[in-house]
Order: C-alpha cells, then structure tokens, then sequence
C-alpha cells in the first residue's frame, strides 16, 4: 500500500512538473513576436507601413491600419508647433492645440488600397503587417484639400448673392471645415516633402475675413410682453458672440432687427408654480426680409411663486445658450 502510494505520489509530481513546462513554452510562444512586428518597417518613398493585433484577421487589419494612421501622425507631430498658434484663438471649440484636433480627427484617414504582407496566428490572436502605397495616400490627400480650396472658391464668387450675416456663417463654417482637416493637410507636406505654407495662409486669410466681417454687423432687438422678460439674455448671447448690440434701427446693411415673440401659459398643479414658455426669434435684414427663425421651448417651475417660477425660466434660458452657442439663430 505504501508503494502503490508512492508512486502515486511520484507520478503527481511528474504530472505538474510536465504542466508547469507546458505553460512556460505557451508563455515562450506568446512573446516570442517576429521581427517584422517588433521593429515595423519604416515608411519608405513608396510604401506606408502599419502593424496590428486581433481576434480575427478583420480586426487585425482594422488596427494595422489604424496603427499606419498613427505613425503618420507620429511623423507629423514635431511640425506643428511651429503652426499651431495660427489654430487657437478662434472661438472655443479652437482652445484644444493643434495636436490634439489631429489626433481626435486622426482616424478619419482612409485607405482604399492596402496589401498584408505577412500575418501570424500566437495562440487565439492574428498579428498583421501591411503596407500601402505612399501615392495613392498622397492623391486621396490632395483631392481632398484641392475640394476644401474648390469650396471656398465658390463661397467667394457668390457671397455678392447673400446678405453679410448669412456670408458671416457660411465663411465660419468653412473655417471649421479648414480646422478639422489641418491634419491632412500636414501629412500631404509631409509627404510630398513641401510645406504648408498655403493651407495656413488660406486659414489666416479666410479668420481675418469673418473677424472684419462680424465686426460690421449690428442688431437692435424688439420683444412682445411675453418675450420681454428674456431680451438681456438674448442680448448677452448676441454679445458674447462678437457682435453688436444698438438700441435704435440704422439704415445700413450690416444691421439687423431681432424680433422676440413669446406664447407662455401658467399652471398650478399640486401647489407646484409653472410656466411654460415658447420663444420664437426671427432675424430680419433691413430691408425687413426674414433672414432666420429659431424657437425654443422652455418650462419654468418653482414651489414658492409665479415670480420665482419666471426666474427658473430665464435661468433655463441662459443655461441653454450654454448648449447653443447662438440661440438668436438657427444655424
């Protein structure tokens, strides 16, 4: 009996001494990545190169070519201190640095013609190297930007069309456009080894426009007795957006009128004070032709008064221009 356990005993041993080799070869295995993945190829004149892991060769690929993406990126990032003062200062979504916006927007790079060079199944995982060519990345790049340059372009050639505040918000939406895709700009210099001297320029230019442009426009507001109560809230939203504010109409094309109508009703259920209030704001030219309507629907409540329910509603009325950046306009 005592033998019978004892050999027993010894084949236990045997059993996890043979586990335990099993596992470190596994983890052996498992770290022992090919060179191609450990030391990726540098991108050359005419391929672009990116690494990546998955549970399935989809998701390997994906993360290759987000992994390329990003060594783009990588490439890019020492040149842009240089130029990113000319991307802050305008407006707040401007506060985040330049490498910050290139690395939010980063991912919307796109390659339609990649090629897997090698791949590598480790265990339940796919590891992939591809690679894709430098000059087809370098056109998507510049048809893209020649598209942005093409936009502006016919902004400017019917601007005579429209009347000053609708020109203000179509140029700064094409200066977001320009923001957004700084990126791409910078890797096509990269790339092409040349500068970016006139997608900075053309930014500079087109944020000198709309600061000169804006500075022009002007608004009188007139309210109903409804709409009354929320007038210097409208005005600081108008001001905090760089505009002016006049008390009488002026017979000029940068001045516009402010009309606020409001329709509100009063209830009081279970003790509870409510208003409910519908604000429309219409923008009129001077020449009286509507240029924009806006309607905002805001409820007003309190357990003490009307009077006190009145303030909530102006209160709910400024935290919305918290979330709006222009509550006079429908943008």
């Amino acid at each position: 009996m005592r033998f019978f356990k004892y050999i027993l005993f010894i084949a236990v041993i045997l059993t996890f001494s043979n586990c335990s080799k099993d596992i470190e070869n596994i983890a052996k295995k498992e770290v022992s990545y090919p060179s191609w993945y450990l030391n990726p190829p540098q991108n050359d004149s005419s391929l672009l190169y990116g690494i990546g892991e998955g549970f399935t060769i989809n998701e390997a690929t994906k993360n290759a070519l987000e992994n390329l993406s990003s060594r783009l990126m990588v490439t890019i990032s020492s040149n842009t201190v240089s130029s990113s003062k000319s991307f802050t200062d305008y407006r707040e979504y401007t506060t985040k640095t330049t490498t910050q916006d290139i690395k939010s927007e980063i991912e919307k790079l796109s390659f339609n013609n990649y090629k897997v060079e090698d791949s590598l199944s480790m265990d339940r995982r796919i590891i992939v190297l591809l690679s894709s060519p430098k000059n087809d990345m370098t056109k998507t790049l510049q048809d893209q930007i020649n598209t942005l340059y093409k936009e502006l372009d016919f902004i400017n050639t019917n601007s005579t069309k429209h009347d000053p505040l609708t020109n203000i918000f179509t140029y700064e939406k094409m200066l977001e456009k320009l923001y957004v895709n700084y990126n791409k700009s910078q890797i096509l210099a990269d790339l092409t080894s040349s500068n970016n001297d006139k997608y900075i320029k053309t930014v500079d230019e087109l944020k000198a426009k709309v600061y000169k442009e804006k500075s022009k426009i002007m608004f009188f507001i007139t309210a109903d007795k409804d709409s009354e109560i929320f007038k210097d809230t409208v005005k600081d939203n108008i001001l905090k957006n760089k505009f002016k504010v006049i008390q009488t109409k002026e017979n000029n094309p940068y001045c516009y009128q402010i009309d606020l109508r409001a329709t509100s009703s009063r209830n009081n259920p279970y003790g509870m004070y409510i208003i409910d209030s519908i604000l429309n704001i219409k923008i009129l030219d001077n020449q009286n032709t509507q240029i924009s309507s806006n309607s905002h629907s805001i409820k007003g409540a309190s357990s003490q008064s009307f009077d006190d329910a009145k303030i909530n509603l102006i209160n709910k009325l400024k935290t919305l221009t918290n979330v709006n950046e222009t509550i006079f306009l429908n943008r």
